[in-house]
């Protein structure tokens, strides 16, 4: 029994000793947890208050005199902006609505004392916006005893409606999920090929070998690339399959995703976890112990998922192209937006070629690193 409480103590003592492990395994998990979770909830926050405080831009078609000056008696801050044409204007503000300049058009008919209201399955307001529209312009409409709200037309066609705004926050929280299960793959395996081997004191023999020892690099971290990419595409397959568990309470249909934006997804893990893959391996390389790299990783990992939430801190994917040049950040974005049916081309492509140059660049670096003695001799 006092063996046991000897070797029980050396190992309690050997982790309540070193500050970094006492960090790593009791501060950082629940301090980093808290910090996503605000995250979270400050990301729904700001959504819920972007569609209250956004100002519906509604065109109304053929509406009488005492509509409209029901409708400008309004002087809630925040309550639409309506504009007010004649039925010339139809044809050109049903345009609009589709290109998603203007937010709902209202079509008065004056024979039928019915009013149409039309609006765009893709506006992201609609779960707020219409019911409060609709609630101001029936209040006018019973003010003045003349229309009656008869019917409620999406304007974009069925085959094109895509996925609605509760989907969009639902997917925003995907690539978080996509990012974690990349990094926990990789940090299962990279800390051990390097620095395991530098602690257990078996690389210098691996060195010592007539191989050069930028092939040796060269040859570790393919087959590092190689198991993650196996890894990743076990958690793609388990997360796409369960998507419509994760979407849970809207409307979810595998049939959203065509083969070429399945495809496209799959590339982009490939490309990230080769990318997290060569981070992961140089700094494996760089540390002296698997204990040391797994701490280094593990910052890294969490990073990456508050990365993964930015899309719904910033209520979507960004337009700006050169954002896209940030590794990790920019495969997020692509996911997202492939995840909503919403590609940017342009913005693909520069997230590709960025992260090809980054993933050479990564291997380059660690050919360098295998290089240097003070590097992989250093205990």
């Amino acid at each position: 029994m006092n063996k046991i409480l000897t070797i029980m103590k050396k190992e309690l003592r050997r982790v309540f000793t070193n500050p970094s492990i006492i960090v790593m395994m009791f501060i950082m998990p629940g301090l980093l947890l808290f910090l996503v979770y605000q995250f979270i909830g400050l990301g729904l926050e700001n959504r819920l208050k972007d569609k209250i405080n956004y100002q519906a831009k509604v065109s109304v078609i053929n509406a009488s005199s005492d509509v409209q000056s029901k409708l400008n008696l309004l002087t809630d801050p925040h309550h639409p902006i309506f504009t007010y044409l004649d039925d010339s204007a139809f044809l050109e503000q049903k345009e609009l609505l589709a290109q998603g300049k203007i937010d709902y058009l209202i079509y008065c008919d004056n024979y039928l004392s019915q009013a149409t209201f039309y609006y765009n399955s893709h506006n992201s307001h609609n779960d707020i916006q219409i019911p409060l529209v609709q609630a101001l312009v029936e209040e006018a409409f019973i003010a003045t005893r003349y229309y009656s709200l008869s019917a409620q037309v999406d304007i974009i066609p069925a085959s094109e409606q895509g996925i609605s705004s509760d989907m969009l926050i639902m997917a925003s929280f995907i690539p978080m999920l996509i990012m974690t299960f990349l990094f926990q793959g990789a940090m299962s395996v990279a800390p051990e090929s390097i620095a395991g081997e530098k602690e257990r004191g078996t690389i210098s023999t691996l060195l010592s070998t007539p191989v050069k020892r930028s092939y040796i690099a060269i040859g570790k971290i393919l087959a590092l690339i190689i198991l993650c990419i196996l890894s990743a595409t076990s958690s793609f397959l388990g997360l796409f399959f369960s998507l419509d568990k994760v979407m849970v309470g809207v409307e979810f249909s595998y049939g959203l995703y065509g083969f070429g934006y399945i495809a496209l997804m799959f590339v982009m893990i490939v490309l990230t976890v080769a990318l997290i893959v060569t981070i992961t391996a140089n700094i494996s390389a760089l540390s002296k112990t698997i204990q040391q790299a797994s701490a280094m990783c593990l910052p890294l990992m969490f990073l990456s998922m508050f990365v993964g939430l930015s899309t719904m801190l910033t209520n979507g994917a960004s337009a700006n192209n050169f954002l896209y040049l940030i590794p990790i950040y920019n495969s997020s974005q692509i996911l997202f937006q492939l995840f909503t049916i919403d590609l940017n081309v342009t913005q693909l492509i520069i997230t590709l070629v960025a992260n090809l140059v980054y993933i050479l660049g990564f291997i380059f670096l660690l050919t360098k690193l295998f290089n240097s003695e003070k590097v992989m001799f250093n205990k």
